[in-house]
């Protein structure tokens, strides 16, 4: 930043936005952080007034002064995959043209949208889902779904208005529906504006870096305010990543992405005063085979809103999530890509009955269930656990056995599986 500053005006004195407490602290962060990985990866970290869009701190690498890849680079400016980062605004651009709800049911299946036939990155299907479920479990064929229907082409001519549109770097025209799985490239400077509009109301705040810039800022209508609103009730139910999925953690509306071959680990998350994004990645852009969103980028956003000096409630959407729900509009409730008849009955996806998994003592196991009436409520060998609006809940054993796992709907009835944890190392379910 420094040093693109001083090309623009050399002598001049010029008064930035960064927050020289939180910058230093966020280095000390992300360099900690960084040290558990190979030399060929690297991260970044911006973070922004969700009100103003001022730059607040802007790390666009680690190991400047050792031998880790990148280290001299600007990563918040390079482009890259965003993954599932930009579902989102797939999702918001729908709502707000009245073509979806979070409520509208989905299809999740194997089905072939013009020669394209995504698939989940669990490789599992629910054969419909709602779109609340849809976008916090990041599943992809109804992601496919919502942009068929919206159309590839109207959503770049909004990110463009916007000042946030991807940059396709294949041939033109070539992106398509792949545009809500990463398909166009994207800056972390791109994708923490465009989340300020969910962190606000509905308005993107473009990024400023100076006293004098933030002053003539002007935001961009993206989507209205209660579209921004029900993002946020979804993104902000979303379950967290380890360790922040037990105990007390920030409380912020978030997103995950991962590339195609691992390339890019992406989370963006936002409470009511800052936008966090931050990034892990080979700078080469050489796939990793191993990074994940909700993994790799997850737990260091996490700690990133730890380190902020202070923070603020997210914005209270207007009225209840289940009545939000509950309001679907009778003619959205199915999808148009969804047939009326189609059976959704109440059924626990995941785990299947006589599951046997292997899991560390402070890890979690997603429960999936499709259908049924919201609230849920789990009960583990007929004690009560937890209670959830989302059709994904998260268990934590605390010991190896034997188990009944059982949910019940808002009707009272009961879908269960019997289950046997293991002690071992294995990893839980989780989405991108």
């Amino acid at each position: 930043l420094a040093e693109r500053l001083w090309a623009q005006g050399p002598g001049l004195s010029v008064r930035t936005t960064i927050d020289g407490a939180t910058q230093a602290q966020l280095e000390t962060l992300l360099d900690r952080y960084v040290n558990s990985y190979q030399d060929t990866v690297n991260a970044a970290v911006l973070v922004l007034d969700a009100h103003t869009g001022a730059v607040r701190a802007r790390l666009g690498s680690s190991g400047y002064f050792q031998q880790r890849a990148g280290a001299t680079m600007d990563l918040t400016r390079a482009l890259r995959s965003p993954g599932s980062a930009l579902k989102p605004a797939i999702y918001a651009l729908a709502f707000d043209a009245g073509q979806a709800h979070p409520g509208t049911w989905l299809p999740d299946d194997r089905r072939n949208f013009a020669g394209y036939q995504p698939e989940n990155f669990t490789n599992t299907r629910q054969g419909r889902v709602q779109a609340y479920d849809a976008l916090q479990q990041s599943l992809n064929p109804p992601a496919i779904a919502i942009l068929n229907e919206f159309g590839a082409e109207r959503a770049l001519e909004a990110l463009d208005r916007a000042g946030v549109a991807p940059v396709n770097q294949g041939e033109p025209g070539s992106v398509g529906l792949s545009l809500v799985l990463g398909g166009a490239s994207v800056t972390m400077e791109n994708l923490a504006q465009l989340y300020t509009a969910f962190a606000t109301d509905g308005r993107i705040r473009p990024l400023c870096e100076t006293i004098q810039a933030c002053t003539i800022n002007q935001p961009h209508v993206f989507v209205r305010r209660q579209t921004a609103e029900q993002i946020t009730a979804i993104l902000s139910n979303a379950a967290k990543p380890h360790p922040f999925n037990q105990g007390v953690a920030p409380r912020v509306a978030f997103k995950t992405g991962t590339s195609a071959r691992n390339r890019d680990a992406w989370a963006i998350g936002y409470d009511g005063a800052h936008v966090i994004a931050v990034w892990l990645g080979r700078p080469d852009n050489q796939p990793t085979e191993s990074l994940v969103g909700i993994v790799d980028a997850g737990p260091l956003l996490f700690r990133a809103f730890e380190a902020l000096p202070e923070t603020r409630a997210l914005p209270q959407p207007s009225g209840s999530l289940t009545r939000m729900l509950q309001d679907t509009p009778l003619a959205l409730v199915n999808h148009a890509g969804l047939s009326p008849d189609e059976a959704d009955p109440f059924r626990l996806t995941f785990p299947t009955d006589g599951a046997v998994m292997p899991l560390r003592e402070d890890r979690g196991i997603a429960l999936k269930l499709s259908g049924g009436q919201r609230p849920f409520r789990l009960f583990v060998d007929g004690t009560p656990r937890a209670q959830a609006v989302s059709r994904q809940i998260t268990w934590i054993p605390r010991s190896p056995g034997f188990f009944d796992v059982a949910i019940l709907d808002r009707d009272g009835n009961r879908v269960s599986a019997q289950v046997e944890i293991t002690a071992g190392f294995g990893n839980s379910t989780q989405t991108r």
